[in-house]
């Protein structure tokens, strides 16, 4: 399945952007970076995260999170990635083909992309998958 990143402003804020999109049944998550990461890592982890019903976490957004934030304890991920309910400019991940269910829930995106080097960085995003498998 095809996903996208996107750098996306809500200006009701994240909360009720979530409440509008609770009654679509498609992956989207948001979440914050404080450095950037490559937009193709964000893909991988968006394909990786698929696999969340293998793990104890049952949650997708929760295991996407802990896959970017190199963390196996939802918590923690939360912190590092999470965004505030009344947020309104964030990331998000999502399953390519409901920019229209996005745009009628408020939201403004804009492609998001950050190439770079990426040896070794998806070294800790197996060592963490393999973390929250097991």
């Amino acid at each position: 399945m095809p996903y996208e990143v996107s750098l996306v402003t809500v200006p009701s804020g994240i909360g009720n952007t979530l409440d509008c999109l609770k009654n679509h049944n498609f992956f989207h998550q948001f979440f914050f970076m404080d450095s950037p990461l490559p937009e193709e890592y964000l893909l991988e982890a968006c394909r990786r995260s698929e696999k969340f019903s293998q793990s104890p976490i049952r949650d997708r957004g929760a295991y996407f999170m802990c896959l970017i934030a190199g963390r196996r304890n939802i918590s923690d991920a939360m912190k590092i990635m999470g965004c505030g309910m009344n947020d309104t400019v964030a990331f998000m991940a999502f399953e390519s083909g409901h920019e229209i269910e996005l745009k009628n829930c408020g939201v403004i995106m804009e492609k998001y992309s950050f190439p770079t080097d990426s040896r070794g960085i998806y070294g800790q995003m197996t060592m963490t998958e393999m973390e929250l498998i097991n």
